[in-house]
């Protein structure tokens, strides 16, 4: 979906295309998909390109972020925590350093959700597919 500068390298304009895989679901699951979907193009996505493999996700890396404090735990437990991201690094450089989020860090889900992990690499940093858990990722202030 082309809706954020991380997304410029896609050749494909998605903004205005509806997931057709969509009207199969059950209502609940739909609104969550989509609730999902309008996250994109406002969070840190170290450089997300649509070619698969690990070359996108979420920046969920701890060695990316500070002021980080627990939240919560999601119904599928795992670990939610507010934090800030670091701007030292060039995956963060653009992030400002005083805006507050809502997420996950990789390394916890290495051991409670695998699946949704992977590791650039190009810069060793994790990355987190926020689809595959029940959490949403948010900014805060």
């Amino acid at each position: 979906m082309k809706s954020g500068d991380h997304d410029l390298d896609c050749p494909y304009d998605w903004s205005g295309k509806r997931p057709d895989y969509l009207d199969d679901y059950p209502p609940f699951l739909k609104e969550k998909v989509l609730e999902k979907q309008s996250n994109r193009g406002k969070i840190p996505t170290c450089g997300a390109s649509t070619g698969g493999g690990c070359t996108g996700g979420t920046c969920s890396d701890i060695r990316l972020k500070h002021d980080i404090r627990p939240f919560g735990t999601s119904a599928d437990g795992v670990p939610i925590y507010t934090f800030k991201y670091k701007n030292t690094f060039a995956a963060t450089k653009n992030v400002n350093p005083d805006s507050v989020f809502i997420g996950t860090m990789a390394q916890d889900l290495e051991l409670v959700a695998p699946h949704a992990v992977c590791r650039h690499s190009s810069d060793g940093f994790l990355r987190v597919d926020y689809s595959k858990l029940d959490v949403d990722f948010k900014q805060l202030a």
